[in-house]
């Protein structure tokens, strides 16, 4: 098949195989970086230690409150962090899952033009 050929219906059919091709590569890489993120999760963050550490300088709270306050915190920041990572991890499956199905049947019909 000559560029001569390559008519507007064809043209649709590349350029939908090639949006699937990105949307799966998309959908792996950032798959990839999610379950990373499960099974690997950042450290917790400075923030709440700061914080906590200014009110018990200005006498607002004890140490002990503070390390129940910065461990809840700190709790709650990780289990955050988590229940996001498997919502984008599934969104990442669902693109996955679209993008395959597209593409076959985009390829099929690019195929039987392109003959």
């Amino acid at each position: 098949m000559g560029l001569g050929k390559l008519n507007i219906r064809d043209l649709y059919f590349y350029l939908v195989c090639f949006m699937s091709i990105v949307i799966f590569v998309m959908g792996m890489v950032q798959g990839v970086e999610n379950l990373l993120d499960i099974v690997y999760p950042d450290p917790d963050s400075p923030w709440v230690i700061e914080r906590y550490d200014r009110q018990i300088e200005e006498g607002k709270m004890t140490p002990q409150e503070a390390q129940h306050k910065i461990e809840e915190m700190q709790r709650l920041e990780r289990e955050r962090n988590r229940v996001r990572n498997i919502k984008e991890l599934a969104q990442n499956i669902v693109m996955i899952g679209i993008a395959i199905p597209l593409f076959a049947i985009h390829w099929k019909h690019a195929s039987k033009t392109g003959e």
